[in-house]
């Protein structure tokens, strides 16, 4: 029968294993549209290596012009980020392996020549260590392949570092399409997070990860978040604190991921659960600490969030997991797993009941380096594990080790949006009143009353608007998204101290160990004296603009989170502008509608209230004494403005008071308001 069906053609001797993507590291199948790199072997989707349809069908014409870089093999630049193409000279560090644009180093022809033909020592601008390197990439010439390196050690010119295909795909210079290729991901048992939120808020300020796992975080609901992270770092933040003191997990989520909470997953266990979703393919992440002395019970509860996860996912996709934290099993040997001191099996109070979990789930756990003493108690479980390109040690914050992560993905690089800011102290306010006296002249022409309310009103607003645009100077601005006293000394500290910590790790050597003790305490010194010198700068002109103080003191003492996604009609609303018609609609919906047929009709008392007379000389103190640091309302105009002319602007506002008295009427703008959705407890 096998012969038959082997002469029969129709099936493969040995059809072998399936190309899988070189960078989601999903299945190539024979439907997908795909190119293979000549550089690194592997398939790449299209959509992956952002390749069109057009650009697909001219690859299949073999014209030997085409060429693309693929992004599983190509390298960013380690100070500009952007990619580092064939045709770009630039020169790869040997001790950070960092690809550095000439440009971006400031490494001049001249010197990049010496360089390559010369043993020369130069200095990383991303690490600061000198090297000799070996590893170049020449200028493109007619006469050379754009994608060659030139490893330099004699006479030798075989290193190829970055992929081509002539005769596949084609790569468009000037493509605007940015996209991130990996999140980072980092845990930490912080073991009391008040004493440490200093040290921690710089740190993540300078390294910017995308996920933060904290355990034993020891605080409960008497301490707000935005007291333990300011909102300019730009985090989700969900907590799970525990009642009775010591414990806790925290876990922080970059705002551009669009997290949400998973709460069905936190009963009974000592856990926070996340979600958000990436290229259509959902991760749920969390952070967990198991007590030392909890029963095997404890470790049962990730069996049923884990059956929760998927059981929400069977018609679907399925979804990838991520689980950060501190389990405390240290009879655990990752390697054999075994019993480290018998070298027997595992029972359940050993961890052998986490084990079972994590095969159940084809799953995977990938630290495997001891981060508290000898033993591997905090852990990352994954059923992703071929995403994962670093499971390494960072700086611990407590006697564990924190752990950083880095998972291949590909994100688009969402760019904040910009900001226009109107400077209103630079204002020139002298052509501004030059401007509203020649106004009135034409305000009063005499026809100010046969026009209606709302006609005054406009004329009125418009010229503030043009007279605001022509005199007042502008600037974009972004939100800031790191703190004010982490200086670049402090950032470099950090980082230095990051590097003397990897190198520990690897030499064990006593002199690297002391000297990275003496630059923690350095960092922790220069961390306190920066944020402190910035607290007093900041106090310092408190009598006369009180501002600055107060938006601190109120940012410490309420949290100020942006509304979550909401859940609408079967619909998630993430859009600022879903979540507004969203609360609209349920605003509009409690409204009870007036019935005018049952109002009853009383007639007007005898007495009459005699007529307001509203005088210029009252509207103009009340326009003097507008606070001109209030911010504006829906109708855009500054009190600063109205304060600078209000000798000249307080007779034509004073009329428009009088006949919106005298008609009954207002005009359409002032019924306009900005309604913020206060939650109420329950």
């Amino acid at each position: 029968m096998c012969l038959l069906l082997i002469l029969g053609g129709d099936i493969e001797v040995n059809p072998g294993p399936g190309f899988y993507c070189g960078v989601c590291s999903k299945l190539v199948k024979k439907r997908d549209k795909a190119v293979e790199c000549d550089g690194c072997v592997k398939w790449v989707h299209t959509r992956c290596a952002s390749i069109d349809n057009a650009e697909y069908k001219l690859l299949q014409l073999s014209n030997p012009n085409d060429k693309w870089y693929c992004p599983n093999c190509s390298s960013p630049c380690g100070i500009c980020a952007q990619m580092v193409l064939g045709t770009d000279p630039a020169i790869e560090c040997d001790s950070c392996k960092n690809w550095i644009h000439n440009r971006c180093s400031q490494v001049d022809d001249i010197h990049y020549h010496h360089i390559q033909a010369t043993n020369c020592v130069w200095i990383c601008p991303t690490c600061s260590q000198s090297n000799l390197t070996t590893t170049f990439i020449a200028p493109f010439s007619q006469n050379s392949n754009p994608n060659v390196g030139l490893n330099h050690n004699g006479d030798q010119n075989v290193s190829v570092t970055l992929a081509e295909t002539p005769s596949r795909s084609k790569h468009i210079p000037g493509n605007k399409t940015a996209h991130k290729k990996e999140i980072s991901l980092v845990s930490i048992n912080i073991n009391g997070i008040r004493g440490k939120k200093l040290d921690l808020q710089a740190f993540l300020s300078v390294t910017e990860p995308d996920v933060v796992a904290l355990q034993e975080t020891k605080v409960d609901d008497s301490i707000t978040t935005s007291e333990l992270f300011p909102s300019c770092l730009d985090y989700t933040i969900f907590r799970n604190d525990r009642t009775l003191g010591g414990g806790g997990t925290m876990l922080l989520v970059k705002n551009n991921l669009t997290p949400s909470r998973v709460s069905n997953l936190t009963d009974g266990s000592e856990s926070i659960w996340a979600k958000f979703s990436i290229n259509g393919t959902m991760h749920y992440v969390a952070s967990w600490y198991r007590d030392p002395d909890a029963p095997s019970e404890h470790t049962s509860l990730l069996r049923e969030q884990l059956s929760k996860i998927m059981a929400n996912h069977k018609t679907r996709k399925q979804p990838c997991f991520h689980i950060l934290g501190d389990f405390n099993f240290s009879r655990i040997d990752w390697l054999t797993r075994l019993n480290k001191d018998s070298g027997l099996c595992l029972t359940n109070s050993s961890g052998k009941l986490l084990l079972d979990i994590i095969n159940d789930f084809a799953a995977d756990q990938l630290v495997n380096f001891a981060t508290r003493g000898d033993n591997t108690l905090d852990l990352l479980i994954t059923n992703s594990p071929s995403q994962y390109i670093e499971v390494s040690p960072l700086d611990p914050f407590s006697d564990h080790e924190a752990l950083f992560c880095r998972l291949k993905c590909l994100l688009p690089n969402i760019r904040q949006s910009r900001r226009l800011i109107w400077q209103f102290s630079k204002g020139d306010y002298s052509t501004m009143r030059r401007d509203t006296r020649t106004f009135a002249l034409g305000y009063f022409n005499g026809g100010q009353n046969n026009r209606s309310i709302d006609e005054n009103w406009q004329l009125l607003k418009s010229f503030l608007e043009r007279t605001v645009k022509k005199n007042v100077p502008t600037k974009l601005t972004r939100t800031r998204t790191s703190l004010p006293w982490v200086n670049d000394g402090i950032r470099k500290l950090i980082r230095r101290r990051d590097k003397l910590h990897a190198i520990f790790k690897k030499t064990r050597k006593n002199n690297i160990h002391d000297k990275w003790v003496e630059l923690r305490k350095k960092v922790k010194r220069e961390v306190y004296i920066s944020h402190t010198n910035y607290i007093n700068g900041m106090t310092g002109d408190i009598k006369n603009d009180t501002k600055p103080f107060w938006k601190y003191i109120n940012g410490q003492k309420k949290d100020k989170h942006s509304i979550p996604p909401l859940q609408t009609n079967g619909k998630l609303a993430i859009t600022d502008l879903d979540k507004a018609l969203a609360f609209n609609s349920q605003f509009t919906s409690v409204f009870t509608k007036t019935v005018f047929s049952i109002i009853p009709f009383r007639r007007p008392s005898g007495t009459r209230m005699a007529d307001i007379s509203i005088s210029t000389h009252g509207v103009e103190k009340l326009l003097k004494g507008l606070n001109k640091n209030k911010a504006v309302g829906p109708d855009n105009i500054h009190p600063w403005v109205l304060r600078e002319i209000a000798s000249d602007f307080a007779p034509m506002l004073s009329h428009l008071y009088q006949q919106s008295l005298s008609s009954g009427r207002i005009p359409v703008d002032w019924k306009r308001a900005n309604v913020c959705p206060i939650y109420k407890k329950k």
